[in-house]
């Protein structure tokens, strides 16, 4: 899977009903599996992906979410022929709309985002960050009035109609996602009075330790292992990562039980313990209980 997820500027800026947050992670994930130099490939993303505890009600959820995306239209033309989760698996498969191409591979303006630190909260956060970047070679300030912006996020013109509402619960929700991800956006508001009718949007900052070109290369080689081996470690993997541990401390646990089917088994069982744990219990910090709980399901 790639790091980066791609899309046309058209496609990014055109208005539609909002996704759900199970909507955008599937709709992410999906986007990442896209070779620039390759044909539109087959869909085959792990549910853990998207889902990080498996339940009854998590799963309704995502076949929701599937038939959303299955609905949604885009100059006339679905993204998707079809998404699904296969019977007997816990697997999502599907096929991109070829027809689509333009926007899903785009060789013009686009949007080129590198997903690798971020897990947003709020599917308006990667709504926002997907159009801040579209914005990104634009050298003058956007202007978004208000009743524009309610009916891009939100796909209608009254919610939150009073500002501060809006503020504190789109704004300030989405300022906390970017910072978590180490990503900061600024804007102003313009006014009419003393009532505010639009946005000044102005920079997106990208975090401030980029990656060096060798520390890229090694994890090409690593995500490039990673897909030619059984579901199972890239499963154990996304908990992993999602379980806040840094990259080099889940490549290390993976790297330990690889090689021995038994071991990747007891791996997955002592994740399946922590997400049990995590569901009843309020978690300071969650990296650190899961190294506690690996740790000691593989000290002897």
């Amino acid at each position: 899977m790639n790091t980066i997820a791609c899309l046309s500027n058209q496609l990014v800026r055109q208005p539609g009903t909002p996704m759900t947050l199970a909507e955008t992670k599937i709709f992410i994930s999906a986007l990442r599996r896209i070779h620039k130099r390759n044909a539109l490939p087959e869909i085959s993303i792990p549910v853990s992906e998207v889902l990080p505890v498996a339940s009854g009600a998590g799963y309704k959820m995502v076949r929701e979410a599937l038939e959303r995306l299955n609905s949604r239209l885009y100059d006339g033309q679905p993204l998707f022929l079809d998404l699904r989760i296969e019977d007997g698996t816990a697997t999502i498969q599907g096929q991109f709309n070829n027809q689509m191409q333009q926007h899903l591979k785009p060789t013009g303006e686009c949007s080129c985002i590198n997903f690798t630190r971020i897990q947003f909260k709020n599917a308006h956060s990667y709504r926002l960050l997907w159009l801040l970047d579209s914005w990104n070679s634009i050298k003058v300030e956007i202007i978004q009035p208000l009743e524009e912006l309610r009916q891009f996020f939100f796909a209608d013109t009254s919610t939150y109609a009073v500002f501060a509402n809006l503020k504190r619960h789109f704004l300030d929700v989405i300022e906390a996602d970017f910072k978590a991800a180490g990503l900061t956006f600024s804007y102003r508001v313009k006014k009419k009075g003393r009532s505010v009718v639009a946005i000044i949007w102005k920079t997106l900052e990208a975090p401030k330790a980029i990656p060096t070109e060798e520390i890229q290369e090694k994890e090409a080689i690593w995500v490039d292992w990673l897909e030619r081996q059984p579901p199972i470690l890239n499963d154990c993997y996304s908990w992993l990562l999602k379980y806040k541990l840094t990259k080099p401390e889940a490549w290390d646990i993976i790297k330990m039980v690889c090689k021995d089917a038994n071991k990747a088994n007891k791996l997955q069982e002592t994740l399946y313990k922590v997400s049990v744990y995590k569901a009843g219990n309020a978690i300071k910090d969650l990296r650190k209980l899961t190294l506690t709980y690996v740790r000691n399901s593989f000290k002897d």
